[in-house]
């Protein structure tokens, strides 16, 4: 499942095309490595070019990016990921948005949400010997820290498009 973020407007450079242009690239190899794909767009500025470069039958879902970013917003799209990664419709999510850097420069990201990438090269935490247990349990834990992640990391994501696309206006 690729989930596609840019804006439901345009005026703003090359900032829609440089997201969709890298979704686009992600997708054709996935194609070309034969696997299903399917799309998420969010923000009015997708349709149209993912629609005709892929047809609406891989096009499973829709959210408008809105003027202002929600936390509801994000809620909903990360619903609509974790229904289809429960139902085992899709066994990798990965987004695309552009990352703010600076009012110049934008950089469109592909960040894996599904299975949770973790950095490399992590130093492990000295615990000095101490031994923790945690309540709830560890599996209880995680089914509430995991969907949250999840629902940070998009609403992040819609945060760095909206400061991106205002930079690009400029």
């Amino acid at each position: 499942l690729v989930v596609v973020a840019a804006s439901d407007r345009g005026l703003a450079g090359g900032f829609n095309g440089n997201i969709v242009r890298a979704a686009r690239d992600y997708i054709n190899s996935l194609i070309a490595e034969g696997k299903t794909v399917s799309i998420i767009t969010v923000g009015k500025k997708t349709v149209p070019v993912l629609k005709r470069l892929y047809g609406e039958d891989r096009i499973v879902a829709h959210f408008d990016a809105g003027a202002k970013p929600s936390l509801d917003g994000a809620l909903a799209i990360a619903a609509e990921v974790s229904r289809r990664f429960e139902a085992g419709e899709v066994d990798v999510v990965s987004l695309f948005y552009s990352r703010f850097k600076s009012v110049v420069q934008q950089i469109p990201t592909n960040k894996r949400l599904i299975p949770a990438a973790v950095e490399a090269g992590a130093a492990p935490i000295d615990l000095k010997g101490a031994a923790y247990e945690y309540e709830p349990a560890e599996d209880e834990l995680l089914g509430v820290l995991l969907p949250r992640n999840l629902n940070v990391q998009i609403f992040s994501a819609m945060l760095e498009n909206q400061a991106g696309f205002y930079a690009s206006q400029m």
